[in-house]
């Protein structure tokens, strides 16, 4: 990932709001549905090959071991539940993910923790993405009362837009 921003590769925030794959990330490996539909023979033809034709769809039925991909646009929500080491190592790596894979005009990141966790999501005000436009601070991360007052009141707003708009057809990101 950090090979990627620091080329500058023209992978880098590829994915527009129009792209199938925006906001789809990688969870991990897991057991996914094969995406070719595999037709068997008709089981009530007598076929000297029919145990061995169902055995190999019911086989490739499904993937073992294959990216396991969340899409924000179909999941609005993902709860990442553990020893807190892992689910920020979990939580970083998905926001890298997107980060990398997300123009900041495209993808805005927000970040409402406690002060003292403060540490643990400082490498974010580096990310054009926490940032209301390019001139501010990181903007969009809250870790006091008063800023995460501020910042829920403007998510607030922001929503209240997005529905005006896709009553319209248009909704910003």
């Amino acid at each position: 990932g950090l090979k990627l921003a620091l080329s500058r590769d023209a992978k880098l925030w590829e994915r527009r709001p129009i792209d199938p794959d925006f906001t789809a990330f990688r969870l991990g490996l897991g057991r996914i549905p094969f995406s070719i539909t595999i037709t068997t023979p008709d089981p009530d033809v007598d076929s000297e090959d029919l145990d061995r034709a169902l055995e190999i769809a019911d086989t490739y039925r499904y993937l073992n071991r294959a990216p396991a991909i969340l899409s924000l646009q179909q999941s609005f929500s993902l709860g990442v539940y553990g020893k807190r080491n892992i689910t920020l190592e979990s939580v970083r790596s998905i926001i890298c993910q997107l980060a990398l894979a997300h123009a900041p005009q495209d993808l805005k990141i927000h970040l409402i923790a406690p002060q003292a966790y403060r540490d643990s999501w400082r490498w974010l005000e580096w990310l054009p993405h926490a940032h209301f436009n390019q001139q501010t601070a990181a903007d969009l991360l809250a870790f006091d009362p008063d800023h995460i007052r501020n910042l829920l009141g403007n998510l607030s707003q922001t929503i209240d837009q997005r529905k005006e708009h896709q009553e319209i057809g248009a909704i910003p990101h």
